[in-house]
């Protein structure tokens, strides 16, 4: 038996159209929130920092090799840019054209008034000044190193500047005091051989300068 065929035709599928105004609407709802996630959500952390450390081998050169270490182990590439010091490190916070992202500081350099987009992430450990002299008698307070020879570290350094504050509260300034800016090593050296009276030095007890000093016995604290 033959099936007749089915003369009906069948009914054509129509596809929804909308119209163009809405699809540019879209578009634009979507190119808006690609920008509001891009500005404000958190982005991913960054797989690249540069740290400013200081100058040679100190402490600050040491726990950035530390800090190296451990962010390698995330994926994390930690650059050291080595600098004069803290002063230099937080210019360089400051700097907008400046690609470094993390500085070593020490507390009381900045404020919020000049640094307002900057934040500190805590503090690694107390660095106290200590100032090392020479003389046949004992001297009780800073101003008696008034007109002596005083090594205060180079300018751009930590030590230089809190000792520069430490010494303008007690009288001393360029005019009554032979102040020099050798760094660590030559400033040591200096007040060893004789060529300045007293020397500034900002560290831990454990610094290897530090200790010398406390082992040579015509140097006082």
């Amino acid at each position: 038996m033959k099936i007749p065929e089915d003369k009906t035709s069948p009914l054509p599928i129509v596809a929804p159209r909308f119209p163009y105004g809405i699809w540019i609407a879209w578009i634009a709802i979507i190119i808006l929130a690609g920008i509001v996630i891009h500005r404000y959500a958190d982005p991913a952390p960054p797989n690249h920092l540069v740290i400013s450390t200081g100058e040679g081998e100190g402490n600050y050169h040491y726990y950035a090799k530390e800090y190296q270490d451990l962010m390698k182990e995330d994926g994390i590439t930690l650059e050291l840019r080595s600098s004069s010091g803290a002063e230099e490190n937080l210019d360089r916070l400051n700097d907008e054209k400046s690609d470094v992202s993390v500085g070593f500081v020490h507390d009381g350099l900045g404020n919020q008034e000049k640094s307002p987009d900057l934040s500190s992430l805590g503090s690694l450990y107390y660095e106290p000044i200590w100032i090392f002299y020479r003389s046949k008698t004992t001297l009780s307070k800073i101003s008696d190193l008034k007109g002596k020879r005083f090594a205060i570290g180079p300018t751009g350094g930590g030590t230089h500047i809190l000792v520069e504050n430490i010494i303008k509260a007690a009288g001393l300034n360029s005019q009554n005091t032979t102040l020099t800016e050798d760094v660590w090593d030559k400033a040591a050296d200096a007040l060893i051989q004789g060529q300045v009276d007293a020397a500034a030095f900002m560290g831990t007890a454990d610094e290897s300068v530090i200790q010398n000093f406390f082992m040579t016995p015509r140097s006082s604290s």
